[in-house]
């Protein structure tokens, strides 16, 4: 089975509640080759409808007077128990058609497409600088913090620093609970910056510029951390 049609399955498991243990397992069925013949009475077939057909996986035999022949290759064909839903392989194309009850189909869909999520491929040099640079951005972060808190560096370059660890951070994380754990952290830390920044803008201290900038950010990252809380 390919990498592909295992996902879809366990995708389709997955929207069911799982196998019961009674339940027997999926077997494949060969589906017997396909003919279609289209009419082309003015000896034309339109680029939409070739598009169609080629997505479909028909591929032109031949083209009689009237008439195209198209052929389709016979596909790989998976009920998964307990799902109501099909699941074909078209191999030629490299894809999986997700046959049966709309509603289910685009479930099962959306579960395939987080299965399919990978990390980046990686290679010891590359996690070498992946963490050279997280180490770099973090030492950044500490630095620019204690010029925020001498007064030799303003809002902008706290944020700016934070802003680009936290993107390193959640590019290096592969779970959707480290994302959300690095995301509420990101945002108590710029809730803070925001209520010195409102408190020094009330004692004189700095602009409504700052006081701005500092919620601007904030509302960024709770707009992050609402996103990944609601993705699929």
């Amino acid at each position: 089975m390919t990498r592909l049609l295992f996902l879809a399955a366990l995708a389709a498991a997955l929207f069911s509640g799982g196998a019961t243990q009674s339940a027997a397992p999926a077997q494949p069925q060969a589906s017997a080759p396909e003919r279609q013949i289209v009419p082309i009475p003015d000896g034309n077939l339109s680029a939409e409808q070739l598009k169609k057909l080629g997505e479909e996986g028909w591929q032109l035999e031949s083209i009689a007077e009237g008439a195209a022949i198209f052929t389709r290759k016979p596909l790989t064909t998976r009920a998964i128990s307990g799902s109501g839903v099909q699941i074909e392989r078209l191999d030629d194309l490299g894809v999986v058609v997700l046959r049966g009850d709309s509603g289910r189909t685009q479930q099962i869909a959306r579960l395939l497409g987080r299965l399919e999520r990978t990390a980046p491929k990686s290679s010891p040099g590359l996690d070498a600088l992946v963490q050279e640079r997280l180490e770099t951005l973090r030492q950044l972060v500490r630095f620019a913090e204690e010029a925020f808190r001498s007064g030799s560096a303003g809002y902008n370059s706290l944020i700016e620093a934070q802003n680009a660890l936290i993107a390193a951070e959640l590019e290096s994380a592969t779970r959707r609970t480290e994302r959300i754990a690095l995301l509420r952290k990101h945002v108590e830390n710029l809730k803070r910056l925001e209520e010195i920044a409102a408190s020094q803008q009330q004692a004189g201290q700095n602009t409504l510029a700052d006081l701005l900038w500092a919620k601007a950010a904030r509302l960024e990252a709770e707009i992050a951390l609402g996103r990944e809380n609601q993705s699929p």
